[in-house]
């Protein structure tokens, strides 16, 4: 099966007005850089991009090939979705940044985790904790999973699972393979449950005056994709 295509066209008028003119008209800017060449602005339609984006999550780690309609010609770029701005409010797609990538080439990737399946150890009373729910991975692009599932169904009260339990295959793990991913806790007393709310109440009232804030009011997601330089 082959790459998901999306055409586009070199973008040629910059600066917050045409932005905001091209996202009214359905359109997103955005941007192809990487493997030590020119980057190139261009301009997708919002709809081929929800599209592709449908099949995976948020658009992380989406290997796409785009035509790009240039005044030399179209010329097509292997790229990985790298960066993703959406309005904080609507969510709406705002800019995506591509990153050049090859079939060939291994790149590190961050992955989400995802538990699934009814740990019995809940049902005897036992709390769960994830305590990881991305890790860091090195594979071939087109080898990226949306998520990495962790099933939870035989785990019972003092289990627990750690990076190294997962089976990724030919994926590499550059993540601490030690790290614990998900365990099974002993149901906690009155008094230790106590003594955790009033920890994270202190806590709260350190950070309180600390607000940190993405200019214009854009979040960032990012994927947090790299090729590995050795």
């Amino acid at each position: 099966m082959g790459l998901p295509t999306l055409k586009t066209k070199e973008r040629v008028t910059f600066g917050k007005a045409s932005a905001k003119k091209l996202r009214k008209e359905g359109r997103i800017p955005s941007v192809i850089y990487g493997q030590e060449k020119e980057p190139i602005h261009v301009v997708l339609d919002l709809r081929d991009l929800e599209r592709v984006f449908r099949k995976n999550e948020k658009g992380k780690n989406t290997m796409i090939e785009l035509e790009v309609d240039t005044e030399k010609g179209t010329k097509k770029e292997i790229v990985l979705t790298y960066q993703i701005q959406s309005d904080a409010i609507t969510r709406a797609i705002e800019h995506v940044d591509f990153m050049r990538t090859s079939d060939k080439t291994k790149i590190r990737a961050v992955v989400p985790i995802e538990l699934e399946g009814q740990a019995p150890g809940l049902r005897m009373g036992g709390v769960l904790i994830h305590k990881l729910r991305e890790i860091v991975i090195k594979s071939l692009p087109q080898d990226i999973p949306v998520a990495i599932k962790v099933d939870i169904g035989t785990m019972n009260i003092g289990d627990f699972f750690k990076v190294k339990d997962l089976t990724l295959g030919s994926i590499s793990i550059v993540s601490n393979i030690d790290d614990t991913i998900v365990r099974i806790a002993a149901p906690r007393t009155a008094v230790e449950i106590e003594e955790s709310l009033a920890e994270d109440t202190e806590e709260e009232g350190e950070g309180e005056g600390e607000v940190s804030e993405n200019e214009g009011g854009t979040s960032t997601d990012k994927s947090s994709t790299e090729t590995d330089s050795k």
